[in-house]
C-alpha cells in the first residue's frame, strides 16, 4: 500500500509543481433465466425484488446479472464484488448509486465484473486511502456508460490497481476531486470515448505501466495526461481542450502520441509541459513517437516538442522530439457512443 501511495504522490506532486437494459422491465420475478446466467432484480415494485444492490451480489453467482431500476434511487451503498457479473443501471442518469462520502461506491476484487448505466456519486474520504468511484484490483473488466463524479477530498473517479485488459468505455467522469482515472501498475488497459471534465488533479493519470491506450476522448482539464514511468502507451485520436498541461511526461518513452487534436481553451496558459526527471547522473529514456497531431492552429512546418532533462534536482540540458508531420486542421473525432 505504502508503494502505491507513493506512485500516486508522486504523480500529483509532479502535476501540482511543475447498454444494454432489458426491453421488457420484470418486476414479478427476482430471477429469469437468461442465455448467460441468471437475471437478479434491485428496486422494482413486484415480489422478489432486493432493495439492496450488495445483498443482490451476494446472492448471485458468476454470469449472472443484475439489473436496477431507478425508482428506487438514490442507493446510499458501498458495493464489494467478488464474483464476475454484470451490474446495470436502468438509465444512467436517474440509477444513482451515492456513496454519501464514505468509502468507496464499487471495489472490484474479482475478474470480468461489468457495470454499466449508473450515476456513481460522492465516493469518500476514509484513513489515509485514495478511493474512488469504481477501485478496480481485478482484470478484464468492463466500465461503461456510467457518470462518475465525487468532489470529496482525495477521492477519484476510477482507480485501477495492478489491474490489465480492463475497458472504461463512454463515460462521463467529471468534477472529482482527484484525478478523473488513475492507473497504478496496470497494462493492456483501453480508455475510450469517455467524457473527461473538470478533475481536478487531472484527467488521466497512469504509472509504473506499460501498453495502455488512450483514444477517441474528449478531455477538457487543466492537465489532460499525466504519466510516470510509463511505457508503450498509445495516445491517438482524442481530442484535448487544454487549460492549462496537455501532457506531462516523466520518465516515460516508447510511448506513441497521434492523430490527436490539442486545442487551447484560452490565450494565456502553459500549453505543454514535457519533463524528463531522472534520480540518477547517468539514466537513459526511449524516446517517444509524435506523429500527425494538430497543435490548435494550421501547422506546415514540423512542431518541436522540447524535453527538459534533469538529474538529482539539477537540470542536464534539453532534448528535442519531433512531429514531423502535423495536421493542418482539427481531426473530426466523435463523441461518446
Amino acid at each position: 500500500m505504502m508503494k502505491r501511495k507513493c506512485l500516486a504522490i508522486g504523480i500529483i506532486l509532479l502535476f501540482i509543481g511543475t447498454t444494454i437494459i432489458p426491453t421488457t422491465a420484470q418486476n414479478a420475478e427476482k430471477t429469469v433465466s437468461a442465455s448467460k446466467g441468471t437475471w437478479l432484480y434491485v428496486g422494482g415494485s413486484g415480489p422478489g425484488n432486493y432493495t439492496r444492490i450488495q445483498d443482490a451480489v451476494d446472492n448471485a453467482i458468476n454470469n449472472d446479472t443484475i439489473f436496477v431500476y431507478e425508482r428506487s434511487s438514490p442507493y446510499k451503498e458501498n458495493i464489494v464484488i467478488n464474483k464476475s457479473i454484470s451490474i446495470l443501471g436502468e438509465n444512467k442518469n436517474l440509477t444513482i448509486i451515492d456513496g454519501q462520502n464514505h468509502g468507496c461506491i464499487f471495489t472490484l476484487l474479482a475478474d470480468a465484473v461489468s457495470i454499466s448505466n449508473f450515476t456513481i456519486q460522492n465516493a469518500g474520504f476514509q484513513g489515509n486511502d485514495d478511493l474512488a468511484g469504481v477501485l478496480i484490483y481485478s482484470n478484464s473488466n468492463l466500465i461503461f456508460r456510467n457518470i462518475i463524479t465525487s468532489d470529496t477530498q482525495n477521492a477519484y473517479g476510477i482507480i485501477l490497481v495492478n489491474s490489465s485488459n480492463t475497458l472504461i468505455a463512454s463515460n462521463i467522469i467529471q468534477n472529482n476531486y482527484h484525478a478523473g482515472i488513475q492507473i497504478r501498475y496496470g497494462h493492456n488497459n483501453s480508455i475510450q470515448n469517455n467524457l473527461m471534465l473538470n478533475n481536478s488533479y487531472g484527467a488521466v493519470l497512469i504509472g509504473g505501466s506499460s501498453g495502455n491506450i488512450i483514444s477517441g476522448n474528449m478531455i477538457v482539464d487543466y492537465l489532460c495526461i499525466g504519466l510516470l514511468e510509463s511505457f508503450d502507451t498509445i495516445i491517438m485520436n482524442n481530442n484535448f481542450i487544454v487549460r492549462g498541461i496537455a501532457l506531462l511526461l516523466t520518465n516515460s518513452g516508447n510511448n506513441t502520441i497521434s492523430q490527436n487534436n490539442f486545442i487551447r481553451q484560452w490565450n494565456k496558459i502553459l500549453f505543454f509541459l514535457y519533463n524528463i526527471l531522472c534520480g540518477i547522473s547517468n539514466c537513459t529514456i526511449q524516446k517517444n513517437h509524435w506523429d500527425s497531431n494538430y497543435w490548435y492552429q494550421p501547422r506546415i512546418l514540423p512542431k518541436f516538442i522540447i524535453t527538459h532533462m534533469a538529474s538529482e534536482n539539477k537540470r542536464k540540458g534539453i532534448r528535442i522530439e519531433v512531429d514531423w508531420h502535423p495536421a493542418r486542421e482539427p481531426y473530426d473525432i466523435p463523441g461518446l457512443i
